[in-house]
């Protein structure tokens, strides 16, 4: 019996580990509001390929992906990193995730990158 209850406990803590490491990292908005301030973004995961690309021309591309950040602003940090001739980039840092949205004039595609906080 106490073998049955050692590998038990062992499997349930092993279980509560795993989910610990595993579980996603979550920001309130006026936590990511104070990061922003401080000049401190979440550290989010890198790499893997673009959520989305859609077709869309850069005359309408960058009025949508305005609209997209103006709605978001209303609850979180938003950023335009780019207003170019030929690119827009935006950034919008929700409580899970951060998304990066892209139009490229010359592709004539929006481009949407999200990453997980870790």
């Amino acid at each position: 019996m106490p073998t049955r209850f050692i590998i038990a406990t062992l499997v349930w803590v092993g279980s509560l580990l795993a989910f610990s490491t595993n579980a996603q990292k979550r920001y309130t908005a006026m936590e990511l509001q104070q990061m922003m301030d401080a000049g401190q973004a979440p550290i989010q995961e890198q790499g893997g390929p673009p959520s989305k690309i859609q077709s869309l021309p850069f005359s309408s591309c960058v009025p949508t992906v305005d609209g997209l950040v103006n709605n978001a602003m209303a609850q979180y940090p938003v950023k335009i990193l780019v207003a170019a001739e030929s690119f827009y980039i935006a950034k919008v840092w929700a409580s899970d995730d951060v998304t990066t949205y892209i139009c490229n004039q010359s592709e004539g595609t929006l481009t949407v990158l999200t990453h997980k906080y870790r």
